[in-house]
């Protein structure tokens, strides 16, 4: 869950830049203010798959349980911010309907990505125990014994 959160991160935000750099009707530095949420998304999301890539299924540890968890925090609180001011504004319906899909998707993978790293998770492919084992299988080994 939390490789698709940093994926759809990055893929839905790195295209904004070309977006906001060709529109012909905002001013440098509109194009500039606009690139700032998209520069932090684009971090966040890079930031999420290195901790991905750098456990390979093992635990994330504290550090990347954190970045996982802000990156989390950061999404779902944009978008609460963001959502609504698209739809209370003069959009086309399209926009809207895009926006609407774009945020219910990021809240999804953010909620599930903050779930799955919790130090309480029965996640299996989130938490691992030091052997590569889920914490689930490893405790049902344990008891098992």
């Amino acid at each position: 869950m939390v490789a698709a959160f940093a994926a759809w991160t990055l893929l839905s935000w790195v295209g904004r830049f070309r977006n906001i750099w060709a529109d012909a009707t905002s001013s440098g530095g509109e194009k500039l203010v606009n690139s700032v949420p998209v520069l932090v998304f684009t971090v966040v999301g890079a930031a999420v798959a290195v901790v991905v890539l750098r456990t390979h299924g093992a635990d994330l540890g504290r550090a990347g349980r954190r970045v996982v968890q802000v990156a989390a925090a950061w999404s779902i609180g944009y978008w609460l911010v963001r959502w609504p001011l698209i739809m209370a504004h003069d959009h086309p319906v399209g926009f809207k309907v895009v926006h609407t899909v774009l945020a219910a998707v990021a809240w999804g993978l953010a909620a599930a990505s903050w779930r799955a790293v919790r130090p309480d998770s029965t996640d299996h492919e989130s938490h691992r125990s030091g052997d590569g084992r889920s914490f689930v299988t490893a405790a049902s080994a344990r008891v098992r014994r």
